[in-house]
């Protein structure tokens, strides 16, 4: 017993199992071999496009132009930041790119599919 008068158990001296109703249910899907290239592809194209919007509110446009060019089970979040810092991520397994659109610039971070990072800074104009 510690201080408090309370017992001090061990991870190894007990043993939960998960009701019905905690158990993970695995969905398992196969992957067709172009869909993580054509992930790479589109945000590949969208890099090249240079795309400097710095309003939240086209946010949602710009999130849904572009994950409609991605494959199907790509996963998409716009996030609101502090200091008016926000982002769109969108995720296809394990690749990802984010567009982090700051009063510093735009970073755009892409992980591809074969776990290379690349890192690109669009520069803004300085609001008048």
């Amino acid at each position: 017993m510690n201080q408090r008068g309370h017992s001090k158990v061990s991870a190894s001296q007990t043993e939960t199992k998960p009701s019905e109703s905690q158990k993970t249910i695995q969905h398992e899907r196969t992957i067709d071999a172009f869909e993580p290239q054509y992930f790479d592809d589109v945000i590949n194209q969208f890099l090249e496009q240079k795309i400097k919007l710095t309003d939240i509110q086209q946010a949602r446009d710009l999130q849904l132009e572009w994950l409609n060019k991605m494959p199907m089970h790509t996963e998409s979040e716009i996030r609101r930041l502090d200091l008016g810092e926000w982002s769109i991520y969108w995720a296809f397994y394990q690749q990802s790119f984010e567009y982090y659109v700051s009063r510093y610039g735009i970073f755009c971070t892409h992980i591809d599919r074969n776990g290379n990072e690349q890192k690109i800074k669009i520069e803004i104009d300085p609001v008048s």
